[in-house]
């Protein structure tokens, strides 16, 4: 829980989609080092867009992450998610943007991605590592509370759990303000498809006459 050892910076970069701008916090050193830095993409929960809750970024971020969001109102698709690993690849593959100088040049970590979402921000985890583009790019994901699947349906923010392989935490509170988004027995059927689909892939990749 406490702060890691790197100093913070902040780069904003506004663009025509409906999430407004682009938000990056980084270990201030990326700007003067060669080195390769880890990503957390970050997939906002209903309302919650990344400036709302700057200090959770800011965290990752001391520990040696960039991050990034967006000021995203309706992440359940992943589509937000999906858009900053393309403004990420072209950070990193322009020297200048807009013939400015760019910090993050060469700087971005490909190879170690990693993608994190809270309740609908939930929802998006699962859909940016099964449905989007570049879904296998992420090297783990954490889906914070995710809308049950009957209430994401109703809502019309469905996924299909069956369908990720990516390394994934699961948490959700006990009681208190997540029982009605997600019960303890509601985020076990989604545990169960994920548990399921790998069982599956394990008997598609184990020869006939040897045992799971």
């Amino acid at each position: 829980m406490a702060a890691g050892g790197h100093e913070v910076s902040t780069y904003e970069e506004p663009v025509l989609q409906s999430f407004s701008k682009y938000t990056i916090y980084y270990p201030t050193e990326l700007e003067t080092t060669d080195e390769k830095y880890p990503v957390i993409v970050v997939c906002n929960g209903s309302g919650t867009p990344i400036s709302k809750f700057p200090s959770v970024p800011e965290h990752f971020a001391s520990w040696g992450f960039i991050v990034i969001g967006t000021e995203e109102g309706y992440d359940w698709s992943g589509f937000s998610a999906e858009m900053c690993i393309r403004h990420l690849q072209k950070l990193n593959d322009n020297e200048r943007i807009d013939e400015n100088e760019n910090v993050f040049y060469q700087k971005v970590d490909f190879d170690n991605v990693g993608i994190v979402g809270h309740s609908q921000g939930g929802v998006g985890v699962l859909n940016a590592v099964t449905e989007q583009k570049h879904a296998d790019i992420y090297k783990t994901a954490v889906s914070l509370s995710p809308t049950n699947k009957e209430l994401a349906h109703n809502l019309e923010w469905d996924y299909d759990a069956t369908l990720v392989d990516t390394p994934i935490l699961l948490i959700a509170g006990a009681g208190g303000g997540d029982d009605w988004v997600i019960t303890g027995e509601q985020l076990q059927a989604i545990y169960s498809d994920i548990d399921n689909n790998k069982v599956m892939l394990r008997r598609k990749d184990t020869p006939h006459n040897e045992t799971l």
